[in-house]
């Protein structure tokens, strides 16, 4: 094996998904905002591509014209889980789709890319417990109203 990436010193390489024929899609941290930005590595010669992507926390690509990204968390008011707008990138522009609340957000698109499952970790009062709290996963799926 030969190292073919190397990434600047503060900054983390952290693989999204494929992205098209022969490329991956590479989100490109720096810590401690942990957002990042986009590049697309061609796997042959790994030579870096940079991409109009926004800035986000996660890029999950379900084509070369459609990505869900997971945008920055903010802290929610009074409560315990931060909350994340989920947006999808057509080509140029990206629209939002959901707000979610919750940690450890994970997205994860369809075979057909109709339909775009979110699951999240949230933080739960226990009933007649005062002061305990629980963390369930939950799921949640989004589905396309276009044709």
């Amino acid at each position: 094996y030969r190292r073919v990436v190397t990434a600047p010193e503060g900054a983390y390489l952290r693989l999204q998904g494929a992205w098209g024929e022969g490329a991956v899609l590479v989100g490109e941290f720096e810590r401690p905002r942990n957002l990042a930005r986009f590049a697309a590595y061609d796997t042959r010669t790994w030579e870096r591509r940079p991409l109009p992507l926004p800035v986000a926390r996660q890029a999950v690509p379900h084509d070369l014209d459609r990505v869900a990204l997971l945008a920055a968390p903010r802290e929610g008011a009074g409560d315990f889980d931060p909350v994340a707008a989920v947006h999808l990138w057509r080509g140029e522009r990206a629209e939002p789709l959901e707000v979610v609340r919750g940690r450890e957000l994970h997205l994860a698109w369809s075979p057909d890319g109709r339909r775009l499952l979110v699951t999240r970790r949230v933080t739960e009062r226990v009933p007649d417990l005062p002061g305990a709290t629980r963390s369930p996963w939950r799921t949640h799926l989004l589905e396309s109203t276009r044709d």
